[in-house]
Formats: structure tokens, C-alpha cells, sequence
């Protein structure tokens, strides 16, 4: 029965059929991932799985890129647009205070930002948030982006990113923040080529 209905679908154009092992496929000019080891389909707005059969809502949100995705990473990583001004002001800001060495950087729009991005369940060509990406793959993003880092400068700085996380609902914090975001490029105005590293600051970029 199992085996008729995916014939039917596969004659008809409304599936894509890929064998055991094959890890993605192309459906709606994205890629998704498939879990090895099964075999699935793409019917309209759903995954069918087989051997098991599960139907399942497909998500939009869970594209996923051919870039090679980092087996570990060393401490916290800050994912940036490289491009925008407004961005690498504040990233030079970062690269004077914290003088722990607690962070590394790297453009949104590199080899190894698209990577991280996708291994945190996000797409690879969104640039829409700055993002720190933790050792253990814990990512925070938006306003929780920014103040997990002041959190990270110092026992004052902690005690100012926790009071403000308290007293500021997240949607508002996150509105005020998207509001920035859009018009980042407006304020401080754009680079021509992506700023992928820094002489001076050479040991706290990664590629």
C-alpha cells in the first residue's frame, strides 16, 4: 500500500523521493534536511517519512545550506554584519572593553557565520540580528544577543544586562532593537567589502 501510494505520487510530480543516507532535499527553492537513514517526500506542505510514516507540519524556518557546519568552537563567538558601520563600531567597542578576551568575531556573511548560523536552526543568508553563538551551540540573538554580552564584561556591566532583562519585557526590548536594525544602514551607512578581520586584532577573528 505504502509502496503504491509513493509510486502514484512519484508519476504524478507531487514527490520528491530520495534513498537512504541522502541527508536534504531541494523542495520549494530550499533545502531541508532529512533525517540518514530513512527515506522521505515532499507532498505540498507536509513531510511523509517512511519506514515510519510520520506526517509532519514542515517548517519554513528550518532551511538548511550546504555549508559545512563546525565540529566545536572556542568560547563565545559574535556573529555581526560586516558590512554595516553601525555594526563594527560596535564591535571595535567590544574589541577595547573586553579585554578578557571573551569573545571572537565573525562577519554574518562569511564561510564560518553562514555555518554557525544553520547549526544553530537558523538560515544561512540571515543577517537580520547580530548573534552570539556559545561553545556548547547555545545561541542568543536581538536585544538577548546584546545583553548576554555587556553581561559577560564584568560583575557591573552583569548586574546592568540582568536589571535590564527584569525590567523590560522581551517583545519591547526586541521591538526597540528590530527598529535599529532596519535602519542601521541609514544611520551609520554601509562598507564596500565585508570586514572579515582586523591587524590589530588579528587573534580575535575567526574564518
Amino acid at each position: 500500500m505504502v509502496r503504491a501510494l509513493l509510486s502514484f505520487l512519484a508519476v504524478s510530480g507531487r514527490m520528491i523521493f530520495f534513498p537512504a543516507g541522502v541527508t536534504c532535499f531541494h523542495h520549494n527553492a530550499r533545502l531541508h534536511r532529512v533525517t540518514s537513514g530513512n527515506h522521505a517526500i515532499s507532498l505540498g506542505p507536509l513531510w511523509i517519512s517512511s519506514p515510519a510514516i510520520k506526517v509532519t507540519e514542515k517548517s519554513p524556518s528550518k532551511a538548511s545550506y550546504s555549508c559545512p557546519v563546525p565540529a566545536k568552537i572556542e568560547g563565545n563567538v559574535i556573529l555581526f554584519d560586516g558590512v554595516c558601520n553601525f555594526c563594527n563600531a560596535w564591535v571595535d567597542i567590544l574589541l577595547r572593553v573586553d579585554i578578557n578576551k571573551r569573545f571572537k568575531f565573525a562577519p554574518l556573511q562569511s564561510e564560518i557565520g553562514q555555518s554557525l548560523l544553520v547549526s544553530v536552526g537558523k538560515e544561512a543568508d540571515d543577517i537580520s540580528s547580530v548573534v552570539l553563538v556559545q561553545k556548547d551551540m547555545q545561541f542568543f540573538d536581538k536585544s538577548s544577543c546584546v545583553l548576554k554580552v555587556v553581561e559577560e564584561l564584568g560583575p557591573l556591566a552583569g548586574l546592568f544586562s540582568n536589571a535590564a532583562e527584569k525590567i523590560v519585557p522581551r517583545g519591547i526590548r526586541d521591538s526597540i532593537y528590530d527598529t535599529v536594525a532596519e535602519n542601521r544602514y541609514n544611520l551609520m551607512g554601509k562598507r564596500d567589502e565585508c570586514r572579515c578581520g582586523d591587524p590589530q586584532f588579528a587573534d580575535r577573528f575567526i574564518s
